[in-house]
Order: C-alpha cells, then sequence, then structure tokens
C-alpha cells in the first residue's frame, strides 16, 4: 500500500495477521522487509510478544530486551532469507537503497553457504550479533524505551484511580482494579521461563522445534543473552547519544528511571515502603490509600 512508505518500508499487524509492503520499494527490498515482517508473525504465534506486552506486567528492562531481540533477529532472519534465496537462485540485481545492513549481512551467510556450509553458530556471529548491534544505528531503542513505559504508565494510573475510589469509598473499584493487576504481574514469566522465551528467537527456521543461534547456554550465556545482546549497558545514553528522533517522537526516559518506577510502583501496590522495602502496617496502608500517591 502506499501510504505505507511514507512510515515504515514494512508492517505487521498481528490483530489482522497482516504484513504491508510499502509500494515503492523494489524487488529486493520488498523481499528482505516482508521476510522480516514473516518472521514477526513467528514471533507473535511461538513468543508471544502480543500477550506479553498487552496482557502482562514486566520490569521494563525485561521489555525491552524483548523487544530488542524481536527486531534484531527479525533482521537477521531476512538476511538469512536472503542469501538462502540467492545461494539457491543465482543473484538478484535489482537496486536497493534501504536495508543496506541487511543486505551486507546476507552476502556474508552467502560466502559462508558457499563455502563449507553455514552453521548454526556461524549464523549468531554473522547476523544476530551484527543485527542486535545495527539497532543502535536507528531509532528502535528509543522507540522500544517508550513501548516499555506505556504498561507502566498504565500501571501508575490504575493505582491512582484505585486510591481514589477508595478514598472516596467506591468499594468496587478497590477491590477490582487490585485485581486485575495481580492477575498482570501474575503472568508474568519467571526469569527462567523469560530466559527460554528470549532463546526461541535467533533461528534459520520457523520451525518451533528447531535449535536456535541462542540456544546453546555454554555458547551464550544468560548474562550476554539478556544484557550484551540488546545492549542493556548503552541504555542510559540513548537519549543523549543515540541518532536522531523523528520530529513526532518523544525522547524516551532512561531505562533506569522506568525501573526506579516501576520498584516504587510494586512497593506500593505490594503495601511496602519504597524506599526501605518494609511493609507497612495495616494502618499505615489504609492512610496512604486514602491520602497519598507518590
Amino acid at each position: 500500500k502506499g501510504w505505507m512508505s511514507k512510515k515504515n518500508n514494512a508492517e505487521y499487524d498481528d490483530r489482522k495477521n497482516l504484513v504491508t509492503i510499502g509500494s515503492d520499494l523494489t524487488r529486493s527490498e520488498a523481499l528482505i522487509y516482508l521476510a522480516h515482517e514473516i518472521y514477526h508473525g513467528w514471533q507473535d504465534k511461538y513468543v508471544e510478544y502480543p500477550r506479553l506486552e498487552r496482557e502482562v506486567l514486566m520490569p521494563p528492562h525485561w521489555s525491552f530486551a524483548l523487544m530488542q531481540h524481536c527486531e534484531g533477529s527479525a533482521a537477521a532472519f531476512s538476511a538469512y532469507y536472503w542469501a538462502n534465496r540467492e545461494f539457491e537462485l543465482g543473484p538478484d540485481s535489482s537496486p536497493y537503497a534501504s536495508a543496506r545492513a541487511e543486505r551486507t549481512t546476507a552476502k556474508n551467510l552467502l560466502a559462508e553457504m558457499q563455502g563449507d556450509g553455514l552453521s548454526i553458530d556461524e549464523y549468531r556471529h554473522l547476523a544476530i550479533e551484527p543485527m542486535m548491534a545495527d539497532l543502535y544505528n536507528y531509532p528502535y531503542p528509543h522507540k522500544h524505551l517508550n513501548t516499555a513505559a506505556r504498561p507502566l504508565a498504565s500501571l501508575e494510573s490504575s493505582l491512582s484511580a484505585w486510591k481514589f475510589d477508595y478514598s472516596f469509598g467506591t468499594l468496587g473499584g478497590w477491590l477490582m482494579l487490585p485485581r486485575e493487576i495481580r492477575a498482570k504481574f501474575e503472568a508474568a514469566p519467571d526469569s527462567a521461563t523469560f530466559d527460554a522465551t528470549l532463546r526461541k528467537m535467533g533461528g534459520m527456521t520457523l520451525d518451533p522445534e528447531a535449535p536456535t543461534a541462542l540456544s546453546d547456554t555454554s555458547k551464550v550465556s544468560g548474562h550476554k543473552l539478556f544484557h550484551e545482546y540488546p545492549a542493556l549497558h548503552m541504555v542510559p545514553d540513548t537519549a543523549a547519544a543515540g541518532p536522531a528522533l523523528k520530529a513526532d517522537t518523544k525522547p524516551p526516559e532512561r531505562l533506569a528511571d522506568l525501573t526506579q518506577r516501576y520498584n516504587a510502583a510494586v512497593a506500593t501496590f505490594n503495601g511496602t515502603d519504597p524506599a526501605s522495602g518494609n511493609h507497612l502496617p495495616f494502618g499505615k496502608i489504609r492512610l496512604q490509600n486514602l491520602l497519598f500517591w507518590r
């Protein structure tokens, strides 16, 4: 559709299960972006990204890492798709002005295919790692920080409404909001499940049972998976040192600030002191709920 070219080169709509490709793309560009969006569709089915984004309350750094992996692995898969296509059908000389990083990665993958074959470890080194790093050449970290902030803002708003309803004696609001919030907390995966979720991505196939470039814990540690690949250590600097934002893009908060807000909201919901973590006596919880919002 023509309007797509004015916003994104391609998009996947998980609600409609629909991929839309910009009408002004060349054949090679369109194929790369199509493979990218198809992989996002695969993620939505097997990683359950829409459910994790809409129905679960996770710490902001978890949400950020998940989105970075979703985007980086989709870019890597599109590069692999292009390399495999040229390996099987021969070179495609159609021009391209975008997806340059993917095309460069595809050439490196193709060279391995034409040599002694492409292993899953080589795919990790030649595709997953450079595509994850390439995210910082685009506004993806800004976008992902803003997306990670949305459920936090909703949580804070719900808690504020809960206290307002309680202070005015609206028993239904006081009872229902905490139940809804707690359900979202309880739906969040534990650390082991979240680790396994991230390792589902990074494959050279759409077979959900096939091993991926991230499966082997002896080669991809939990720290590398969760901290190094999403580059969490770079996030606090993205607002100042990252790529230029579009005029209509809101500058993101620092991830550390989001995490601090998240921890304070969780403490408030659980009736603990955000500063010390100590559980508050029932009377103080009631007074805090009646009068204050931190």
